[in-house]
């Protein structure tokens, strides 16, 4: 709330429209202070212009329904969302299943419990090993999410995106697929995202490939500077 405030206060002065992404609202670490929704400030000084979105996809991995909400603060941004809402509704089967999830309380409070648990110790599992791997490796703090945000500059022979892309390929060919940062739209060569949220067996996999896609890459480095 220290941070959304301010903003929610400058957006009111210059009369801007406030969107507020809570995709991952359920899914933050257990170390974490607990999250507070927009939905539960006690007061918006612009509620007109200030936005809310959530989605399935994320905190119930459950994109393929593709179901999200959209709580808006005007008539018109309503109406314009039921308009486009028209040729795309998700399906009655879709509709069913959601409300029908929705309406175990019971369940849904022990699915986020076990899923905060579970996210919480995949993270500190990957953070600790990739910075293993390499102690030139820097991991971002996260505290939330599925992803773990990694500054690979002091492994890259030169800190550019083609070097970006030679080192992206050397781990791919090892079988991994890194996405980059200049993908996501990252000014800065050298960064990348690596999802943890998968399977215990899988994770060990990957980050054995991971390191003998770096070492190729330090090896090729190494014969094409002599």
């Amino acid at each position: 709330e220290q941070t959304i405030q301010p903003i929610l206060e400058f957006a009111a002065q210059k009369k801007l429209h406030v969107i507020i992404d809570e995709i991952y609202a359920l899914s933050i670490f257990e170390n974490q202070k607990p999250f507070k929704s927009i939905l539960n400030y006690k007061s918006i000084i612009d509620q007109k212009r200030t936005h809310f979105l959530w989605s399935f996809s994320k905190d119930f991995s459950l994109s393929g329904l593709r179901v999200g909400v959209l709580y808006a603060g005007s008539k018109e941004l309503c109406s314009a969302g039921s308009a486009a809402n028209f040729i795309q509704v998700p399906s009655v089967i879709i509709q069913e299943i959601t409300a029908k999830l929705l309406s175990d309380e019971q369940w849904i409070d022990s699915y986020i419990k076990l899923n905060r648990s579970r996210l919480t110790q995949q993270y500190e599992k990957v953070k600790n090993a990739i910075e293993d791997i390499d102690n030139r490796i820097v991991v971002r703090p996260a505290k939330a999410g599925f992803f773990i945000w990694t500054d690979f500059r002091l492994l890259l022979h030169e800190v550019t995106f083609e070097e970006e892309r030679r080192l992206v390929q050397n781990i791919f060919e090892h079988g991994v697929y890194l996405v980059s940062g200049s993908f996501l739209g990252c000014i800065q060569p050298g960064w990348f995202r690596i999802i943890f949220s998968v399977k215990e067996k899988w994770i060990d996999e990957i980050l054995k490939r991971l390191k003998s896609g770096l070492d190729a890459y330090r090896h090729s480095t190494i014969v094409s500077s002599v």
